[in-house]
C-alpha cells in the first residue's frame, strides 16, 4: 500500500512539473520573457537534468537580452541532447548577438541538418549573410524564410535593408511598408519611415 501510494506522489509531482514547464513555455511564447524567465529558473533547480527547461530558459533569457546568461542555459541543454534543432538556432542567436557570426552559421548548418523544415534557420542565416554583408544572399534566404513562415515580420524588416543595400527600392519599400504595417511600435519603425520619406 505505501509502495502505490508513493508511486501515486511520484507521478503527481512529474504531472505537476510537466504543468508548470508547459505554463512556462507559453509564457516565453507570449513573449512575457522575465516571467518566463522566472519560472523556468525554478524548474531547472528542482530538475537539473530537464534539457528542455534549460532550453527555454536560455530562450528567455535571450529575449531578456541577457545573452551571457543565455548561452550557458543553452550549452547546458545542447551538451544534454545535441540533437534539438531548437538548441541550435538558440545558440546561433546568441553568437550573432555577440557577432560571432561564424559559429552562428555553424550552428544553423547543424539545425539544417536536424530539421531542415524549422523556419527560424533560413531567417536567422539570413541576419549572418547580412552581418557578412553578402545582401544577396541574405536577400535569398530571408524570402526563403518568409516562404516557410508569413508571419515572420522582422523577415520584412531585414529584407528591406538587404534591398536598400542591393539598389533596390522598389522591393525596399515593399518589405518596409509591410513591416510597418505590422509592426508600427517596433524599435526600429521611426527609422524605417525616415528611410520610406527619404525615397517617396
Amino acid at each position: 500500500m505505501k509502495h502505490i501510494l508513493l508511486s501515486f506522489v511520484l507521478a503527481a509531482g512529474t504531472l505537476a512539473a510537466a504543468a508548470d514547464l508547459q505554463q512556462a513555455v507559453s509564457l516565453y511564447n507570449e513573449k512575457k520573457y522575465a516571467e518566463a524567465s522566472a519560472m523556468l529558473k525554478e524548474i531547472t533547480r528542482d530538475e537539473p537534468d530537464n534539457t528542455e527547461a534549460h532550453q527555454y530558459l536560455g530562450l528567455s533569457l535571450l529575449g531578456e537580452k541577457k545573452t551571457a546568461e543565455a548561452l550557458r542555459e543553452l550549452q547546458a541543454a545542447d551538451k544534454a541532447e545535441s540533437k534539438s534543432d531548437k538548441t541550435k538556432v538558440g545558440l546561433a542567436r546568441v553568437y550573432i548577438e555577440q557577432k560571432n557570426l561564424d559559429k552562428a552559421k555553424a550552428e544553423l548548418t547543424e539545425a539544417a541538418g536536424i530539421n531542415a523544415d524549422n523556419p527560424e534557420i533560413p531567417y536567422y542565416e539570413g541576419l549572418v549573410a547580412l552581418g557578412k554583408k553578402q545582401h544577396a544572399e541574405a536577400a535569398r534566404l530571408l524570402e526563403k524564410a518568409l516562404e516557410m513562415n508569413a508571419e515572420n515580420d522582422y523577415a520584412h524588416y531585414y529584407l528591406g535593408v538587404a534591398y536598400s543595400s542591393l539598389k533596390r527600392p522598389d522591393k525596399m519599400v515593399d518589405h518596409f511598408e509591410t513591416f510597418l504595417k505590422r509592426q508600427p511600435d517596433a524599435p526600429e519603425a521611426e527609422r524605417v519611415q525616415s528611410v520610406l520619406r527619404a525615397v517617396r
